[in-house]
């Protein structure tokens, strides 16, 4: 869960302030981030897309 006390931009693209679960999809080459309104389900037995309210891809960096 994230949760956020102001508005924020995330990849230039408006986040409301509030608790979001968090998803990911991970490829070798690009993650798709969620983040979804709903802040309490587990896993993605209860993940719905139309709760979403921010999904972006981002480009992973190797770690040190």
């Amino acid at each position: 869960m994230l949760t956020l006390s102001h508005d924020a931009l995330v990849e230039g693209r408006p986040l409301a302030a509030g608790r979001c679960g968090v998803f990911m999809i991970a490829r070798p080459e690009e993650w798709t981030a969620i983040l979804a309104r709903n802040s309490t389900s587990w896993g993605f037995y209860w993940f719905d897309p139309k709760d979403d309210a921010l999904r972006v891809t981002v480009r992973p960096l190797k770690g040190k």
